[in-house]
């Protein structure tokens, strides 16, 4: 179903605390210029965790003189969902409060519904302090990703935001816990509770009332200094090493015969494309498909990362059988091993596949999770016996909307922390998409993910959101020490351009910021990432010239400082100058 809109985001503030009030919920709080609360919300969350979105029956917001007071009234139906839920916000200069009234308009099951309050993840690594009837309990914001919850059943709880800067949190209508996020891609730790005045808290009748509130008053003391770190979105300037480069190849075959979209992909020097063949419904049409996909490769000069999908039928002579067709039109950099019924790469799959290639000259055997970090991060031997640890990137897996794909990027750093802790060896990350990928893994229930609207595309591909995204994606990976990206695919709907009739090619902004990221990394120097106010800049600094590519995260125009460079929402500025002497070289 459609969903209806909430109006254009608002500022609003209460003394010296200010906030923005965006999609129904209450946003980016910020006290003593430091943000405290990354978000409170209402939400509900169907039995297989897909959020449910909200239309909107009433929107209301006033600023005034004391702060600002809002209500929002919306319903939420999905499948046997359908429910009502009234947001009720007021804010002074000394407190926020907030609640959340839902009433189930019929009887359904569900995982999660009511109140949640998101944490920013500049709080890794904070103290925080809990109470419950049961007790009080301390314990550190974790910096390296858990799954499970950081601290829980409390009703209040402290954050140390900041050094002299307190949040606390009194809780009405359940027990609360705190969970860690990031392994989502979500960049933020988030506090909510399942608990309710129900027997059975995954069964609401109809007319049942779920409420729950929330009140937070926050501290300041002047005499302690609060560290630019205050603001996950800042980071000084990273060594980094660029990482190879592919796109993924479903449905690309069909491009060789295209010379315009040929040409296009060529000029992006690409080092692989990743091919995946469901190895035991391989008929003579996937066959043809995949030599078609290898020809390509081919035809850019790029090798193939192959990605097998296989279970524990699946005969040896068909691995090999697949290994050796693409392997007869082009070279293979590495071989991904995954089950179509499993979220992980099972230890006697990847034994079989390596088994079964055992003939492939420097055969590189790789394998982690099909869906996402969350689950590689959740397995405990899946590592084991791979050369290659690899996982897929989508920002959007709890909320659609363009600030949540942003600040997804504050999750990569430690996600990357927390597999390098665990696995040396090499990462290959992708592919990056905007959406769940929409190949084999959309056609299992088992891989349930629910999209906004249910589309497996997203409209933003084409935009340039989608570009700065990939962008940030690959500074904060590069920083980190990956060795391989694939982003997107090559062309269509999820992809970097589109291939229409008659030889015309649309180049989307995702392909234009690719092509600038390999002119950046074609030069040989010492790479850096920074990210700060909102900008990320990746520097190569070569022997005699430097080049710099400068990507605003944000949709309102940017300054770059010092060069005073205007930067377009979601814009790419490339740029090249002389490389300083070393008795003057500063970092751009």
């Amino acid at each position: 179903m459609a969903h209806a809109a909430a109006p254009s985001a608002r500022r609003v503030h209460a003394g010296g605390l200010h906030a923005v009030i965006d999609g129904g919920q209450l946003r980016w709080i910020t006290v003593g210029g430091v943000e405290a609360v990354r978000g409170i919300l209402g939400t509900v969350r169907d039995p297989h965790w897909g959020t449910v979105l909200p239309d909107f029956e009433a929107y209301d917001v006033d600023q005034h003189a004391d702060g600002f007071d809002a209500r929002f009234v919306a319903r939420y139906e999905r499948d046997a969902i359908a429910l009502r839920m009234v947001t009720t916000i007021r804010a002074t200069e000394h407190e926020v409060w907030c609640e959340v009234t839902a009433e189930a308009l019929t009887d359904f099951q569900y995982a999660r519904i009511g109140l949640v309050v998101a944490h920013p993840a500049g709080a890794a690594g904070s103290q925080i302090r809990t109470e419950s009837e049961y007790g009080r309990f301390d314990g550190v914001v974790p910096v390296q990703t858990v799954l499970l919850p950081v601290l829980s059943t409390f009703t209040s709880a402290a954050v140390d935001v900041a050094p002299g800067v307190v949040a606390r949190f009194e809780f009405e209508g359940g027990l609360f816990s705190i969970e860690d996020q990031r392994s989502w891609m979500d960049g933020c730790f988030k506090t909510y509770s399942r608990h309710g005045p129900w027997p059975d808290e995954h069964f609401l009748a109809g007319g049942d009332v779920v409420r729950q509130a929330v009140t937070i008053s926050f501290s300041i003391d002047a005499t302690q200094s609060t560290p630019s770190w205050a603001d996950s979105a800042t980071q000084a300037a990273r060594h980094a090493a660029w990482p190879r480069v592919g796109v993924a190849a479903i449905g690309a075959g069909a491009l060789v015969g295209h010379p315009g979209a040929l040409e296009a992909l060529k000029n992006l020097r690409l080092d692989h494309l990743r091919v995946v063949v469901d190895v035991d419904s391989h008929s003579a049409h996937d066959r043809e498909q995949v030599l078609n996909e290898t020809a390509l490769a081919t035809a850019l000069g790029a090798c193939v990362e192959l990605e097998l999908i296989v279970d524990g039928r699946t005969p040896a002579s068909a691995i090999e059988s697949v290994v050796a067709d693409v392997r007869a039109g082009a070279d293979i950099s590495a071989v991904f091993v995954f089950d179509r019924d499993l979220r992980t790469s099972p230890r006697p799959q990847v034994r079989r596949v390596r088994d079964a290639i055992a003939t492939l000259d420097d055969a590189v055997v790789g394998g982690g999770s099909c869906t996402s970090f969350a689950d590689l991060n959740a397995s405990k031997d899946t590592l084991a016996g791979l050369d290659l640890v690899g996982f897929p990137m989508c920002p959007q897996v709890h909320a659609f909307d363009d600030a949540t794909i942003m600040e997804s990027l504050e999750a990569i750093d430690p996600i990357m922390q927390t597999l390098h802790a665990r696995h040396g060896g090499p990462v290959a990350v992708g592919p990056l998409t905007l959406r769940l990928r929409r190949d084999w893994q959309c056609e299992s229930p088992n891989f349930r993910i629910e999209l906004q609207g249910g589309q497996r595309f997203d409209h933003r591909q084409s935009q340039p959101l989608a570009a700065a995204w990939m962008l940030g994606a690959i500074a904060e990976l590069s920083a980190n020490d990956v060795a391989s990206v694939t982003v997107f695919e090559a062309a269509g709907e999820a992809g970097l351009l589109a291939a229409g009739g008659n030889g015309v090619v649309e180049l989307f902004p995702v392909y234009y910021a690719l092509h600038d990221f390999r002119w950046l990394t074609e030069l040989a120097g010492e790479a850096h990432v920074e990210r700060r106010d909102g900008i990320t800049v990746m520097t190569t600094v070569g022997e005699s010239v430097t080049r710099r590519l400068a990507v605003n995260l944000g949709p309102e125009p940017r300054l770059l400082e010092p060069s005073g460079e205007s930067l377009p929402p979601y814009g790419v500025v490339r740029s090249e100058l002389p490389t300083q002497p070393p008795s003057s070289k500063t970092r751009s």
